[in-house]
Parts: structure tokens; C-alpha cells; sequence
């Protein structure tokens, strides 16, 4: 996958999460009064004429953690994987280019495949000199 294409999706990455997890977010809402006792009922925040795992709002919860699992889980973990199959060739500038802006939040011990490899030497010190400069 081309590098702007990676990083493109982690960009808007944190703006799908939170709308996927705003329209699974609920609230308890006062609905009457009976005899002195106040009931309270969970209802959608997005529209509260709704109760909270009922009928339509349920549908939609599905669709959404559906979609928290597909898109902010899977693109974690792809990232993840990409890096880590490309771990004894980040010391080539290709590679590097592709994965460099991810490193930097990745610890380095999840880089390593072999750690008597010298590509896993070489990468752990162009990324130290990375880490060093930010």
C-alpha cells in the first residue's frame, strides 16, 4: 500500500472512531412521574425518541461496533502486521519511507523479529536517531 494511503487513513482514523462511538452513546433521560416515584429510561442521544438496544437504536449500535471493529481495530492492527512483516527491511529507505511515520509511536521491542539480525541492528539505530530528533 502506497505510504500517502496509510497515512491518509490514520489521519481520519480518530474521526470515524468518535462518530462510530457517539452513535452508541446513551443516557439516562426523565420519562414521568407516578405516584412520587421519578423513572428514569435510557434513551439515544442522537435521537431521543428512541430507547437505548431497542428496535431501530439497535440496528444502528450493531452497525457501529461493527464498524469499531473493522475500521479502528483493523486498521491498528494492520499497520501492525505491515510493520511487523517488514521488520528486517526497515533499513531500507523504500520501506522506511512507508512505515517511518508509524514508528514513532511504535515501541521498538515490537520491531524486533530476530534480534541477532543486522537489519534489526541497523533499523534500531536509523529509528533511534529518529526518536532522538523529535
Amino acid at each position: 500500500l502506497p505510504a500517502i494511503f496509510l497515512v491518509t487513513i490514520y489521519c481520519n482514523w480518530d474521526i470515524v472512531t468518535r462518530r462510530l462511538l457517539l452513535v452508541m452513546k446513551n443516557r439516562p433521560l426523565w420519562v414521568g412521574a407516578e405516584a412520587g416515584v421519578v423513572e428514569y429510561e435510557k434513551r439515544w442521544i442522537s435521537d431521543p425518541s428512541y430507547a437505548a438496544y431497542e428496535g431501530v437504536y439497535l440496528q444502528v449500535a450493531l452497525i457501529s461496533c461493527s464498524g469499531l471493529l473493522l475500521w479502528s481495530f483493523g486498521f491498528v492492527m494492520l499497520i501492525f502486521f505491515l510493520v511487523r512483516r517488514h521488520a528486517n527491511q526497515l533499513d531500507d529507505p523504500s520501506v522506511f519511507r512507508i512505515f517511518g511515520f508509524f514508528l514513532r509511536w511504535l515501541p521498538v521491542e515490537i520491531l524486533v523479529v530476530a534480534p541477532d539480525c543486522t537489519s534489526c541492528r541497523s533499523a534500531h539505530r536509523a529509528l533511534d536517531g529518529i526518536l532522538d530528533f523529535y
